[in-house]
């Protein structure tokens, strides 16, 4: 399964010593862990010179998810968001991730409708799912619990 991490929360799992070690556990040390970034997103991360080594190491051992600006620009023409992160919603969307760690309330808002985060094509394969893999937001709920519950799931890029 793939996470987002918004700008804002980044330095607590990419920095030298995490301040939030259970997600970087993740991402770091479990095989089906993936970091998904793109348009704007991207260009805000690798601003960070500090996490350049981090993202080199995810790079090479193939857990990083980066969506072409293209389709971002391209998703992005299809709805209309409260937030000022409209290119989290398009990855989202495109890539049909469903696990999201920011602190941006207005991103969290336009995170938890329906309507923008889960688009007629994308429904998820898992027959258990209940709610069309709603997007979860990392920082809402027992870390632990939410990588246990959710962290393992294939069905979802």
């Amino acid at each position: 399964m793939a996470v987002i991490i918004d700008n804002d929360v980044i330095h607590r799992v990419m920095g030298v010593s995490p301040k939030d070690p259970k997600l970087s556990n993740w991402l770091f040390n479990k095989h089906s862990a993936r970091l998904a970034y793109g348009g704007e997103l991207k260009s805000e991360i690798l601003k960070h010179k500090k996490y350049e080594e981090n993202l080199a190491k995810l790079k090479t051992a193939g857990k990083i998810i980066d969506v072409p600006s293209a389709d971002i620009r391209s998703e992005k023409n299809k709805f209309e968001c409260k937030s000022d992160d409209p290119d989290i919603i398009a990855i989202v969307r495109i890539k049909g991730i469903r696990l999201v760690s920011t602190k941006d309330n207005d991103l969290k808002t336009d995170l938890r409708s329906k309507r923008l985060t889960i688009p007629e094509r994308r429904r998820c394969k898992r027959p258990t799912c209940k709610a069309y893999c709603r997007v979860k937001i990392y920082n809402e709920i027992k870390g632990d619990e939410l990588l246990s519950k959710y962290g393992g799931c294939e069905s979802i890029a």
